[in-house]
């Protein structure tokens, strides 16, 4: 669960939104830290296209019917398929992702 301000995103949700984008090949959501709201909804999303960028990704999301305003990722980090991190029996490892998030996005507003 990521909450942002005083709402509550569940990251499967907007996972599943994503895979709905024809480029999108796997994507796990999760929140990074923010000063301003708590987590901000980040995303890092394997592509089978090179030229699809977070902006791209951000357009599908808001015009998505099932993806809230609050909802759609802030940021999008383009990533190689490996780059992904499953366990031995392939689910996903959620807490590997948030880590590499507290990382990547150490002071988002």
């Amino acid at each position: 669960m990521i909450i942002t301000g005083a709402e509550n995103v569940h990251p499967v949700v907007v996972e599943e939104a994503l895979k709905d984008h024809p480029d999108v090949v796997d994507v796990f959501v999760t929140g990074a830290p923010s000063k301003e709201w708590g987590e901000r909804v980040v995303a890092y999303v394997a592509t089978g296209n090179s030229n699809l960028t977070g902006k791209d990704l951000d357009e599908f999301c808001k015009g998505h019917p099932r993806l809230a305003r609050y909802q759609r990722p802030r940021h999008y980090m383009i990533v190689g398929q490996d780059e992904l991190p499953y366990n031995p029996a392939g689910k996903k490892l959620h807490y590997v992702i948030k880590e590499r998030a507290r990382k990547d996005f150490p002071d988002l507003p």
